[in-house]
This record gives C-alpha cells, structure tokens and sequence, in this order.
C-alpha cells in the first residue's frame, strides 16, 4: 500500500511539474511579456497602426526568466484569489470568471461521459443475451461509426435536430449556445455518443472472451439465466478491463469538449482559454490544474480500491 501511495504521490508531482513547464512556455521565448501585453492593447484600441517600429523579433531562450515564471507560478496558484489576467479594460480576476466556464464544462462532460458509460454497458448487456448473428450486425455497425470523424458525427447529430425541428416545429435540444440560453442536451448527447461506441466495442471483445471461459460453462450447468451469469459472473471479471479503459474514454470525450465548445459557440473552460490563454498563459496552468487535479484523484481511488478488493496489481499508469 505504501509503494503504490509514494508511486501515485511523485505520479501527480511529476505531472503538475509539467503542466507548470508547459504554462510558463511563452516566457521561455519572450523576455518581457507585459511590454507585449501592452502594446496589444494599444494595436487592439487603435492607439497605434503597427508595430514595425518597434523592430524585428529578438528570437531567443530566456532560461532564467522562464524558471522564475514557473516559481512564481506556484506561489499564486496557493493564492489563487490574486490570480488575474490581461484584457483591454484592464487586469481582470481568473477567478469566478474561470470558474464559471469550468462549471459549465464539467456539467456536459459529467452528464455526457457517464451517459455513454452507461448506454454501452446497456447495450452490450442486451447484444450478450440477443443470437451471434445479431452481435455481428451490432458490431459491423459500430465499427462503421467508429471510423466516421468525431466532427462529422457530432454535425450529423445537429443537422438532425435542425431537420426535425424544420419538419415537426418541435426543437427537442437547443443547437447553439448563447450568453443567457445556454445549449446543455444536444452538446451531452454528442458527447456521451462517441464514447459510447468506442466503448462497447471494446466491451463487446471482452465479454465474449469471457463467455468462452470455462466458469461460465459451469454457471450454465448449475442452470443459472443467462442474465445472472452475464450481469453477477461475467461482469465481475470485466471491472478491471472497463476501468482501464475508461481512461482512454476519458481523454476522447474531454477531446471531444473543445470541438463541442466551439461548434455550439459554449462559453466553456476550453473555449475560456483558447480565447485568453495566449496573452495570459497563467490561464492555460490553472486551467490544465483544473482537469488533472480531480481526474488524478478519481482514477487513483479506483486503481486503489479495486487493488484492494481484489488484490490485483494494476500495471498500467494513472497518467
């Protein structure tokens, strides 16, 4: 217990180390950030034309300014209330602002993601108690999804709604997201739907692994349903599995968030730090923080209680 806890500890360090190199990159390149904060404003408000004045691009490495940044970094993420970033009207606090995205992105992720785990466990459920042939029309289908682009099905699905609404005048799901109407089914609905597929085509290969093992040949000789053997017996041995690759679902669907924030105009995290993360690259450190954090501490519970339960040793990494 104590290996896998010091495994998991330098595990997080490792990686918020890296999250705080990565965010500190631009003062890596720029010796004087704030000079380039400054006269943006000025391009932006029309104060002045051009910059070509100010002569070319003094390429370089700023080794010593890039560290310091990064240690500096640090300390405001411990006072995170001081925390601020650059627009026109001045210096403006990441926090609610930030916050607020976040929220908003969390809850169509949240819904979304558990909404695929939950329909793929389903419809494998059903496909394992339906005949061979029926599996194999299930599965030739989901390959064929699985090899359309996300972007591409995520557009079938709106044009969908678009269509339904033209036909009937009933619009079940709003297709854009607005300041005060904010799109909240149709985003869930294409983001649980990518996973889902991927998702039960992996569980459809190892729920019929399993079926082939000899316990269930067994269970079937005690005269136990098919239902009970595929739901207490089967699905027991495929926990692990499905929690391991529940990791790889998580980064397609978090993938998935930044198309979705921009094709439905979502005023989301992703979208909070494409627009303000260039000129503030804090933004995109305390953002990442803001993912890593409580994916870090829900995986490291799950690989510790399942190691646990069933004394099994996950190899595989948290990150």
């Amino acid at each position: 217990m104590k290996s896998t806890m010091l495994k998991g500890f330098s595990q997080f360090l490792t990686t918020a180390f890296g999250i705080f190199m990565i965010g500190a990159l631009p003062y890596l390149f720029f010796d004087n950030m704030e000079a380039a904060k400054i006269n943006i404003k000025l391009l932006r408000t029309g104060v002045i034309k051009d910059t070509s004045f100010l002569g070319g691009f003094d390429g370089g490495f700023y080794i010593g300014s890039y560290f310091s940044h990064i240690v500096a970094s640090v300390t405001e993420i411990i006072h995170p209330a001081n925390l601020t970033y650059f627009s026109l009207a001045g210096p403006v606090p990441i926090f609610p602002k930030i916050l607020d995205a976040y929220l908003y992105s969390m809850e169509i992720f949240i819904v979304g993601l558990c909404g695929g785990l939950f329909a793929a466990l389903m419809l494998t459920y059903f496909l394992m108690l339906a005949g061979r042939r029926v599996r194999k029309t299930a599965q030739s289908f989901l390959y064929f999804i699985e090899s359309l682009p996300d972007i591409f099905v995520i557009l079938l699905l709106q044009t969908l709604i678009v269509w339904i609404y033209d036909s009937t005048g009933i619009l079940f799901f709003d297709i854009i997201s607005v300041e005060f109407n904010r799109a909240y089914g149709l985003p869930m609905l294409c983001l649980a739907v990518i996973p889902m597929v991927f998702l039960s085509k992996y569980l459809m290969v190892v729920f019929e692994e399993e079926e082939a093992q000899r316990y269930v040949e067994l269970a079937r000789g005690m005269g136990l349903a098919k239902s009970t053997i595929i739901l207490v017996n089967m699905f027991r041995n495929v926990l692990i599995s499905l929690f391991l690759q529940s990791k790889t679902m998580f980064w397609v669907a978090l993938s998935n968030l930044l198309v979705l924030e921009i094709i439905f105009g979502m005023h989301g995290l992703f979208r909070f730090i494409w627009k303000h993360a260039p000129m503030n690259p804090e933004i995109m450190t305390v953002g990442m923080l803001m993912i890593f954090i409580p994916y870090f501490i829900l995986f490291t519970t799950g690989q510790f209680l399942l190691e646990r339960k069933g004394a099994v040793q996950l190899d595989s990494e948290i990150v």
